[in-house]
């Protein structure tokens, strides 16, 4: 990630990752002997959506507003203009996924967005981390890298960041989860705690962050524009 840009080819990345989703949600279960299911649901899965303009008709402080097309809000109207294409992870594991890497930290899930004409627009990566370290390589990189900014509409716990070509969304949430090893003969489990470090990346591209603002539409990342709303 350290040398990604807006030129950044998303649908290439994504294009096998898709194809393989379709092909394993195509097949039938019941043809497949019980090993072979697991090994299907163990399987990384991703989606395509399509994201347009739509009517905000109040709800937001601008005319438009950035969305997909399935959501809930906009499955039944017309956009009155296509944006580009968001592409997600929906299902992937902790221990095995790699999919994007920053400072030797890896992460399992990665979402982009591109716009119609295939340039990248955003990106969020995120980990559930049991190593403590983690967040810390990804805030070192940041801090190297990036200027601290310091914005009136900032979320608790979150910290934003420049540099020549993006902004940055950093995020970490802790928590402790259960992790049983076993259990006995009558069902007793032998378990610990431990922490869990939740690390959320969000890089924004500059260039799409100025048409956004430019178009005045509401849109992810728009607590950067230069005038609020």
């Amino acid at each position: 990630m350290e040398k990604i840009s807006d030129r950044f080819d998303v649908s290439a990345f994504f294009r096998d990752k898709l194809k393989k989703t379709q092909e394993t949600i195509s097949k039938d279960p019941k043809k497949l002997d019980k090993k072979a299911a697991l090994d299907l649901l163990n399987q990384p899965f991703f989606e395509k959506d399509t994201l347009g303009y739509y009517s905000s008709e109040g709800r937001f402080p601008t005319e438009l507003y950035l969305d997909s097309n399935h959501d809930w809000m906009t499955r039944n109207k017309k956009p009155t203009d296509l944006f580009g294409y968001e592409y997600r992870t929906v299902a992937w594991s902790e221990e095995k996924d790699t999919l994007a890497m920053l400072n030797k930290v890896s992460f399992p899930k990665i979402n982009m967005t591109e716009d119609r004409n295939g340039n990248l627009a955003y990106l969020k990566v995120e980990k559930a981390s049991k190593n403590k370290e983690d967040f810390n390589r990804i805030q070192d990189y940041v801090k190297r890298n990036c200027k601290e900014l310091h914005i009136d509409e900032d979320e608790p716990g979150v910290t934003y960041w420049e540099n020549n070509t993006s902004y940055y969304s950093l995020s970490k949430v802790e928590r402790k989860e259960e992790e049983i090893s076993s259990y006995d003969v009558k069902g007793n489990k032998d378990s610990k705690w431990v922490n869990i470090t939740e690390i959320s990346l969000i890089i924004y591209q500059k260039s799409y962050i100025k048409e956004m603002e430019k178009l005045n539409i509401y849109s992810p990342g728009k607590i950067f524009w230069k005038k609020p709303l």
